[in-house]
């Protein structure tokens, strides 16, 4: 998303009573020891709902009719926003109909459509589609689907994603959800908070009341709204995409119908992920469909789904199984899903995803049962977690050769450091240091052969940049799912290679190139783009307290604040900062401005962390900053996440305090 990332305050909701907040409130499972069953080559499970050569498909949702067969399926000609397409199954989704007549103003729907089925008082069935933005639209079916009303307002409001949910209610209204950043709730918005919001029905979906706030949290950016009802009625649980990506999906739950609603609290990994909505089998097991943005996964941006309980939601355990449904070959483009459970206890799960490299989205549609999942995962027709993928020593190869530090001195150092901790097999590549050099056309590391990669390369100045074949296969290595460590220099390097720029988030760049992130002082993440602010900089190195952003795994453990030493802060590092996350920032003393001092990025299905600790000048005989107890910690454990290990959750007995550095020998 671009402007404004905002991290959220929090205002009073009107909660549940304590001993539901209670309740719903155990400790937090940040890793995944489940099964993953992958269902990705099973052909025959595979239906084709549309396809169109060069035309983007996507955002599908679904709707079964009382027949138990007949299914109707809406989505966009485009990412969101484009003209709505419908078809219709009549056998359960085995079989679809070409895309059928709609109203022409459908056309100028501007977001992800969603399609419900509503019951009135009176008992008259109706179909109701909603379209997003500003402001919230309706169309309305009373013969399922044949004939359509033209999208209406349904209210001086909008919203993202409206509606992600439609439930009935035991009074029999009717509770819409969907969320909003401040941008479409009202004309003229912008960027701001995210929030959940609710409407009522009250008279089966031909009008809607005026939104009021249900969740929104001070730090987490909750969104995408999966409502679940318990399986004795009593509970409505709703499951939120968490979209500044440092923590996991979380979930609210509601004792009185949606009047009230507790706090909201993290997910376990297993189920975190974007757009979640579930179904309950025969047996009373639930099915979720979801996209996948659990940090430590090897199906991180895929199609999944998740089986357990609805009591494993409220203890927030982990579940039976997860299931990878289909593999999305583009970024995390993917799984909007549709869900419907037939007669017999087949589901028939629905997206749209990036299912043929190289080619724009379509829709595809997977059957199941639950039954026939328990027999894959006897069977051991499964793939074992990345955490548990590699036992033994994380393999790492550092390149080396160019920089305008001294990389030799420091590149001594950090196979020091890496040792003392011992959960390393280090290899070390050195490219020739001049172009023209014969022996580049000899230099290709194998990146396939390890976990992770740290380079400290930097050909700023003119020096010479790797070979075309070598980028290639670097980019391909973090794409799948490879561990890339910007050392320091790093990211300077590579200006002209757009896709490093990608991989790294943020680098040493002109003013012109790109965006640039300011942390301001309520930690709200400010975007400048290209052109305001300055190019990148900075000042003399300096002892600095560092504070954290959220709570990543890299920091797990770790004080809020603590004093690095001797670093540099980078004022007005720039890129294109896609998929990127802030995890640590301090402030410019020249600025007066806050500054990223550590991110992420999620390049693909590859990690990245990217730092301005460990400068290693040439005459520095003992640099301070690589004595630091901080850059050590972080060092490892960053490295240790970027492989899909876990970093930890002890902070060691020597790491600094918020005023006072702590030096290692």
């Amino acid at each position: 998303m671009s402007g404004y990332f905002r991290i959220l305050t929090l205002v009073c909701l009107t909660l549940l009573p304590a001993r539901i907040a209670e309740a719903q409130s155990p400790s937090v499972q940040h890793g995944n020891s489940i099964p993953l069953i992958d269902l990705t080559d099973q052909n025959h499970r595979q239906v084709i709902v549309d396809r169109e050569k060069g035309q983007y498909l996507g955002h599908p949702t679904t709707v079964l009719l009382e027949d138990g067969k007949t299914i109707v399926i809406v989505y966009p000609r485009g990412h969101g926003r484009g003209a709505i397409v419908m078809k219709r199954s009549s056998d359960g989704g085995l079989t679809w109909s070409d895309r059928l007549p709609v109203p022409e103003n459908w056309s100028t729907s501007k977001e992800t459509p969603t399609i419900h089925r509503v019951i009135d008082p009176q008992g008259k069935k109706r179909l109701v589609l909603f379209s997003g933005l500003y402001p919230i639209r309706k169309s309305v079916s009373e013969d399922d689907g044949h004939t359509w009303t033209p999208l209406e307002p349904i209210g001086d409001f909008g919203g993202i994603v409206a509606m992600a949910s439609v439930e009935r209610l035991k009074n029999g209204d009717y509770l819409a959800l969907f969320h909003d950043d401040g941008r479409f709730l009202h004309a003229g918005g912008r960027p701001g908070r995210f929030r959940v919001y609710k409407t009522i029905s009250h008279d089966g979906g031909l009008t809607w009341g005026p939104p009021e706030v249900i969740a929104e949290h001070p730090t987490a950016h909750l969104c995408e709204p999966g409502l679940i009802r318990s399986p004795d009625g009593r509970q409505i649980a709703v499951l939120l995409r968490e979209n500044s990506r440092k923590y996991h999906s979380f979930v609210i739950f509601s004792d009185d119908e949606g009047r009230t609603w507790s706090k909201p609290r993290e997910l376990p990994a297993s189920q975190s992920g974007d757009r979640h909505v579930g179904k309950y089998g025969p047996d009373g097991r639930l099915f979720l469909s979801f996209r996948d943005t659990m940090h430590q996964s090897p199906t991180w941006g895929d199609w999944v789904g998740w089986v357990g309980t609805y009591d494993d939601i409220v203890a927030g355990r982990e579940g039976q199984f997860r299931v990878r449904l289909m593999d999305n070959h583009k970024a995390s483009d993917c799984a909007y899903p549709g869900l419907e459970v037939q007669p017999d206890g087949t589901f028939v799960a629905t997206t749209y995803g990036h299912w043929t490299e190289g080619e724009p989205s379509y829709i595809v549609g997977v059957r199941f049962t639950l039954a026939e999942l328990d027999e894959l995962a006897k069977g051991r027709s499964t793939t074992i977690p990345k955490t548990a993928e590699k036992p033994g020593k994380i393999r790492l190869l550092i390149v080396e050769g160019v920089s305008n530090h001294d990389w030799q001195h420091r590149l001594a150092l950090v196979k020091e450091i890496l040792a003392r901790d011992g959960s390393f097999e280090v290899d070390v590549t050195v490219t020739p240091s001049k172009a023209g050099d014969p022996a580049w056309e000899k230099w290709r590391p194998d990146f396939s052969k390890y976990d992770v990669v740290l380079s400290g390369y930097n050909n700023l100045g003119g020096k010479p940049g790797w070979p075309e074949p070598v980028r290639r296969s670097f980019e391909e290595f973090v794409r799948d799912g490879g561990g890339f460590y910007c050392y320091h220099e790093a990211n300077n390097a590579f200006a002209e290679w757009p896709e490093y720029n990608r991989i790294i988030g943020l680098g040493w760049r002109g003013k012109s190139f790109g965006k640039a992130i300011v942390i301001e002082p309520d930690e709200t993440l400010r975007f400048l783009p290209p052109g305001e602010g300055a190019g990148t900089g900075h000042g003399a190195r300096l002892d600095v307290t560092v504070h954290q952003i959220g709570t990543h795994p890299i920091h797990r453990g770790l004080p809020r604040s603590w004093m690095a030493a001797d670093i540099e802060i980078y004022r007005f590092a720039r890129g294109p900062a896609e998929q990127l996350t802030a995890l640590a920032y301090a402030k410019d003393p020249q600025t007066k401005l806050q500054f990223p001092i550590e991110w992420t990025v999620q390049y693909g299905k590859g990690r990245v962390f990217v730092s301005t600790y460990g400068h290693v000048w040439s005459n520095q005989a003992d640099p301070k900053g690589m004595r630091c107890a901080g850059f050590q910690t972080i060092m490892v454990r960053a490295l240790k996440w970027l492989a899909g290990r876990d970093p930890g959750e002890t902070s060691p007995p020597d790491f600094p305090a918020p005023n006072a550095v702590s030096l290692r020998r």
